[in-house]
């Protein structure tokens, strides 16, 4: 990728930051489900899914219009196997995959986040 596209990078920091506080506020309410039983912060982890979810889906849409579109089309299917799962937490199997889910969509943004940086398509310094 040699030409810059600063949006696109902004935007999948922003993915990546919000995948992470998908992942720690998930971690929140299922430790306080298990020790409390009550689900009080089911509700800041949905928003911020949701807010999460919105702006991962125009990330990769934007990957796979412009580039690099594997990542695109894996963020894609991670995104709604995950969201899927979250939705559908009866049993402790699809809880225990929705999580492990939402850590490979984080570490996807991440990557999505360190491809789409200038710095990525510079050439390294010889030292």
């Amino acid at each position: 990728m040699t030409e810059e596209r600063p949006g696109l990078h902004k935007c999948a920091v922003a993915a990546a930051v919000l995948a992470l506080l998908g992942v720690l506020s998930g971690a929140i309410v299922t430790s306080n489900s298990v020790t409390s039983g009550a689900l009080e912060f089911a509700l800041p982890h949905e928003i911020v899914a949701g807010l999460e979810s919105v702006v991962v889906a125009i990330l990769a849409i934007w990957m796979i219009a412009k580039g690099p579109a594997p990542l695109g089309y894996i963020m894609v299917g991670t995104l709604l196997a995950e969201g899927a799962l979250g939705s559908f937490q009866t049993t402790p199997g699809p809880a225990i995959l929705h999580s492990l889910l939402g850590q490979i969509l984080f570490s996807l943004t991440v990557a999505a986040a360190v491809i789409t940086s200038s710095s990525w398509a510079m050439d390294p310094d010889v030292v």
